[in-house]
């Protein structure tokens, strides 16, 4: 019997000493956020990975590029791409193309340069060129796509052949 009113005794303790503590207050807070929506020049940067053209020489995936013009033609877009210096290879630069083309629906000429002022240099008719222009589209005007599938060479990639894409 003893042993039943200690037990009795300890839980009315317990359940005094619940009933006297402090319960803590709930408290909720809110907050408004405005949303503001701007849009910027499409810009991609990621730590490149390398990759071998057939000539053995390394190059990179390019994925630090920016669209510095986007323009629309009769027959579709025209996109003006500035990307990062970097040793490229031929088939670094045709894999950036193909992946232009497959991200942009239905674009019709696509001009890459590593250089925005040889992108500017670009944009001005041939016959109104500068020599100092010619001269940057010489060494920086990399690769070029027209009628929506052409690949050409330029600039430092002349010298590689262009071809049709998906042929």
């Amino acid at each position: 019997m003893r042993g039943v009113l200690t037990t009795i005794l300890a839980v009315s303790l317990l359940v005094a000493a619940c009933d006297q503590a402090e319960e803590p207050e709930l408290t909720t807070t809110s907050t408004s956020r405005a949303t503001t929506t701007t849009t910027a020049p499409t810009t991609t940067t990621v730590a490149p990975t390398t990759t071998t053209s057939v000539d053995g020489s390394e190059g990179a995936i390019i994925e630090d590029y920016e669209v510095v013009v986007r323009s629309t033609s009769d027959e579709g877009p025209v996109l003006w791409v500035v990307v990062g210096e970097a040793p490229y290879t031929d088939v670094d630069l045709e894999q950036f193309v193909t992946r232009l083309v497959e991200e942009e629906e239905g674009v019709w000429e696509i001009h890459v340069f590593d250089d925005p002022a040889a992108l500017e240099a670009g944009r001005v008719a041939e016959e109104d060129r500068t020599d100092d222009e010619v001269g940057l589209l010489e060494e920086h005007y990399l690769v070029s796509l027209t009628e929506g599938v052409v690949l050409e060479y330029h600039g430092p990639y002349e010298d590689s052949p262009g071809f049709v894409l998906g042929s």
